[in-house]
């Protein structure tokens, strides 16, 4: 079954076009945008509650993530997004292999300001989760329904001959049912290498709030890079790693993606 889905996520990968990054920057009014991204973890180890590394678990994850946004109005853009997920998971608590539906998303974006060179944005989200958690401390999710606020504030730097730029983004997450609420901030990095190849550096902090339950208390750093192949000013592709740093009572992750960039 794991070769049938991966070829299948590899093939939605391909065929459909995307962007490889969503921000602080709105798209313009009636402008679409469609991003796809294949990723293949794999995990031998895992923190604890103390944030100390335990070789205790084997599992492996294909995840396809499907991502469209249209530009509503001069200062709004909304989008959405979905995901497939096949995922193995072996441990002393846990034994489980499964293949559903994942997370999925609505949300709003408005710009609240722009200058020449910088934006600051604001977006709400609503999530339903899918079953699986990447922290070991509550690996089967519930499908609950989520909020989350979010500020993002982008600027575009020149460094060296090239242009880039640095973005920051802030959030709060909200669980309806159990009260395990999440604290999120991510920062990216890119830099245009040259007219046709763009480098993305990205690292995305997670940290439950207001639970008291230890085993559910958790927190993790991931990062990840990529390479960005621009094929025309409509299409791109992408390729990158992924690796959790360090973390609490979360799976210690290891990984790689591919995606394709679209928009019309």
């Amino acid at each position: 079954m794991r070769s049938f889905y991966g070829a299948l996520f590899l093939l939605l990968t391909v065929l459909w076009p995307s962007h490889a990054r969503a921000g602080a920057w709105l798209l313009d009014k009636k402008q679409v945008q469609y991003i796809s991204t294949t990723s293949y973890s794999t995990a031998s180890s895992q923190f604890d509650r103390s944030g100390r590394v335990v070789r205790d678990i084997d599992f492996s994850k294909i995840d396809t993530t499907i991502f469209a946004e249209y530009g509503l109005a001069k200062n709004w853009t909304i989008g959405g997004k979905a995901s497939l997920q096949d995922i193995d998971l072996s441990s002393a608590q846990t034994d489980l292999s499964f293949v559903e539906i994942g997370p999925f998303e609505l949300w709003a974006r408005k710009r609240l300001w722009q200058g020449e060179k910088a934006v600051v944005s604001a977006q709400v989200t609503g999530a339903f989760e899918g079953r699986f958690s990447d922290n070991f401390g509550d690996q089967i999710a519930d499908g609950t329904f989520a909020i989350e606020a979010r500020i993002l504030a982008g600027r575009s730097v020149k460094i060296g001959p090239n242009y880039g730029f640095i973005e920051g983004q802030f959030a709060y997450y909200a669980r309806e049912s159990d009260g395990i609420d999440e604290l999120r901030a991510d920062l990216t990095i890119g830099y245009n290498l040259s007219r046709s190849f763009e480098w993305i550096n990205q690292a995305f902090w997670t940290e439950t709030t207001g639970t008291s339950q230890d085993a559910l208390d958790y927190r993790r750093l991931k990062a990840q890079s990529a390479l960005h192949f621009k094929r025309s000013d409509s299409k791109s592709y992408q390729i990158g790693i992924l690796r959790t740093l360090t973390g609490r009572n979360s799976l210690r992750e290891t990984g790689v993606f591919i995606g394709t960039t679209g928009r019309f």
